[in-house]
């Protein structure tokens, strides 16, 4: 091993910290199992039976089912950590599941 690499890689652990940190309380309050509310806008385009259509978010409930910024307790850089859990009715006998990774930011107690 090269002299040095423990230590950068140690410094690099820290600001990995200090990140994941820094999304505040609010992050706190989401875990697994609440229910929240999209409060920013947000347009998906995987959502089944809308064709490839833009669908906006902002205003829709769903589930967070899991956090994604952290792998087998090793804490990861997840850009979007949430993965929430939406239904929405349309014209088919069923509703539609569909699964959307946002922030905190973008979320809020519902």
């Amino acid at each position: 091993p090269r002299p040095g690499r423990g230590a950068r890689g140690a410094a690099r652990a820290e600001g990995l910290g200090s990140l994941l940190s820094s999304s505040g309380a609010a992050a706190e309050a989401l875990v697994v199992g609440s229910s929240v509310r999209v409060s920013a806008p947000v347009n998906v385009y995987h959502v089944p039976k809308m064709g490839g259509k833009a669908l906006n978010l902002e205003g829709m409930e769903g589930e967070i089912m899991a956090r994604v910024d952290e792998q087998n307790g090793i804490p990861v850089t997840a850009n979007l950590p949430f993965r929430v859990q939406f239904f929405m009715e349309t014209d088919a006998p069923k509703p539609v599941k569909f699964f959307a990774h946002l922030t905190a930011d973008e979320l809020e107690m519902a």
